[in-house]
């Protein structure tokens, strides 16, 4: 349960909390600290630097974006798998009906 110097805080976030909007990537008013990023576009920044924060801040919403996609379509295959499941069960349950109604059961 101790933390040790080598331990990865967002390895450890990630998989004890894997639907965090944090690890997923959404707005959760955290700030990212980002190498080389400046965090303000201050008037005396440089047009590269503030193009350099465009940019980083661009990548970074292209990550989330994608980190969402990824959510999106696995939530997608477990709804088809959950009306698929249901319909099974509906039909077997008619199927076991219909076999009461008819004596063989």
């Amino acid at each position: 349960g101790d933390w040790e110097r080598a331990d990865d805080a967002k390895a450890v976030h990630r998989k004890l909390s894997p639907n965090c909007p944090l690890v997923i990537g959404l707005p959760c008013g955290n700030k990212a600290i980002v190498k080389g990023a400046s965090s303000k576009l201050d008037a005396g920044a440089s047009a590269q630097q503030r193009l350099e924060d465009v940019l980083m801040r661009k990548a970074l919403l292209l990550q989330t974006a994608t980190a969402l996609e990824g959510a999106l379509d696995d939530a997608r295959r477990q709804i088809g798998d959950a009306v698929q499941a249901r319909r099974r069960i509906q039909a077997e349950a008619q199927a076991i009906a219909l076999q009461r109604r008819q004596g063989g059961l």
